[in-house]
């Protein structure tokens, strides 16, 4: 517990804390207390604690006078007390907010003062070597890894990069996937860029073409790169991969059945979903298409491990040519199954042999006569097999931008603001827009555009989730 110490001068009242250990904090009334306004004879006290208490009721008015006027200290700053009660008196303290230290000069008279220096953090030691990193490859301070880890790596001669630009006036767009490779130009309608600006620099950097056009540069998603891959068959769009993941309930592990491999997008997305310790079974009888797939595949996995050094793509894709019906795999042994085929109701009975009890089949059709076929298969060969949900996914894009409005139009600019029950009028502030939308005004408030884009994707597939049951589904279903 502090002891109060209370010494009382001819001029004024000084009160003096002591902290059992810390430094003493003198702070003094703003007003004079002269010995003869007190009720009782003044005694000095002496250094025994014990003597405090009794000189403490003549002054208990103006005590709390004085307390009622201090703030509470915050969770932070009861904690800050507890922490540094350990150390010296005469050592630093920092405050709340960690900028400052307040060094005491020990416990004395008026002489003691507060010196307040700024804070200085001094780098951690690194426990591998005393030499810090080069600047341009920790980017901060010794002791941090290097850049070229993981996602945040640079980028480097033999990975992929996307290049987007976006004009919402002009509706002009660009997105392309390119290799970069040393020696070679990216070549576009609005300009050229070197392969060799590019390398060395962390994605998601603009750079000027040769015509000043600003290309957002940054690696590519698995999204993305199935998008703009080479490809000889139509692929599966990645909003329905998503959902025949979510169908099949694929998980990190399982073992996957695909039949119709097709240029290889849905192949990829299954190896990411199983990763290391699962194995995608991919059934193709188009030999070209399976040649395009197994490349697709291997550039991207060439592409992730050299941006990826500590972690490596997976190498779990087996890819068979033969027919479906003759395939080695064992009775009851895939925990799920993809289908991407033109008549899939025809290896509906191999793929319910192949699939465990209780797990999920989720086919890609691109009409509902196809789906018929489906329910007419399981009905007329009693198939184990129950079709619970048939969908297609539709996503709707939506632009939200600044409004950019002509000067003719800035003697209209008035906005009414409710507030309450007042209606007040403000002249909002516009300044024009350099270079070639001079025409153009632009508000610090701006207003905003929301709606959907004039261009939306079209619809791509139905997709039809069908379980594996102890029977055929059309027995309980009425």
């Amino acid at each position: 517990m502090a002891s109060i110490i209370l010494k009382l001068a001819d001029h004024g009242l000084r009160v003096q804390f002591r902290y059992s250990c810390k430094a003493s904090k003198e702070l003094f009334l703003g007003h004079n207390l002269q010995r003869s306004s007190l009720s009782h004879p003044v005694r000095y006290c002496s250094e025994g604690p014990s003597e405090i208490s009794a000189h403490k009721q003549p002054l208990e008015g103006h005590r709390k006078a004085f307390f009622g006027k201090r703030r509470h200290l915050s969770p932070m700053q009861r904690l800050n007390v507890l922490v540094e009660s350990n150390d010296g008196p005469g050592e630093d303290r920092h405050d709340s907010e960690g900028n400052e230290n307040i060094q005491n000069d020990g416990i004395g008279g008026s002489e003691n003062k507060v010196v307040k220096t700024k804070h200085k953090t001094t780098p951690e030691k690194s426990g591998s070597s005393d030499q810090p990193f080069p600047k341009e490859i920790c980017g901060l301070d010794r002791g941090k890894k290097p850049l070229n880890h993981g996602r945040n790596s640079i980028l480097v001669d033999g990975e992929f990069v996307f290049v987007a630009m976006e004009n919402v006036k002009t509706t002009a767009k660009l997105r392309e996937m390119f290799l970069l490779e040393a020696g070679k130009v990216f070549q576009s309608r609005y300009g050229c860029l070197e392969h060799t600006a590019i390398v060395g620099h962390l994605p998601g950097k603009v750079f000027l073409t040769d015509r000043d056009v600003p290309l957002l540069v940054r690696r590519p998603t698995l999204e993305e790169y199935v998008l703009y891959m080479k490809r000889t068959a139509t692929i599966s769009f990645p909003k329905d991969i998503a959902a025949m993941l979510m169908m099949a309930d694929v998980s990190p592990g399982d073992v996957i059945l695909e039949a119709g491999t097709g240029s290889g997008a849905m192949s990829l997305h299954l190896s990411r979903a199983v990763w290391s310790g699962g194995t995608i079974h991919t059934y193709e009888s188009n030999a070209s298409h399976q040649k395009v797939a197994r490349k697709n595949v291997e550039a991207w996995r060439r592409s992730y491990d050299v941006s990826h050094t500590e972690s490596h793509w997976p190498d779990n894709i087996c890819f068979h040519s033969e027919p479906l019906e003759g395939s080695f795999l064992e009775s009851n042994s895939v925990d799920g199954a993809v289908l991407d085929l033109e008549e899939p109701h025809q290896v509906l009975p191999a793929v319910a042999d192949k699939l465990k009890r209780g797990r999920a089949l989720a086919i890609y059709v691109s009409n509902l006569t196809q789906v018929v076929d489906i329910m007419e298969m399981i009905r007329v060969r009693a198939l184990p097999l129950t079709v619970e949900d048939v969908i297609d996914v539709t996503h709707r894009h939506w632009l939200v931008h600044p409004a950019r409005r002509r000067q003719e139009t800035a003697s209209l600019d008035r906005l009414k603001v409710l507030r309450g029950s007042d209606i007040s009028i403000e002249e909002s502030s516009h300044r024009s827009v350099p270079g070639d939308a001079e025409a153009y005004i632009v508000d610090h408030i701006p207003k905003y555009i929301t709606r959907p884009q004039h261009k939306q994707p079209p619809f791509s597939a139905f997709l039809v989730k069908v379980w594996k049951t102890l029977s055929s589904g059309l027995k309980h279903k009425r």
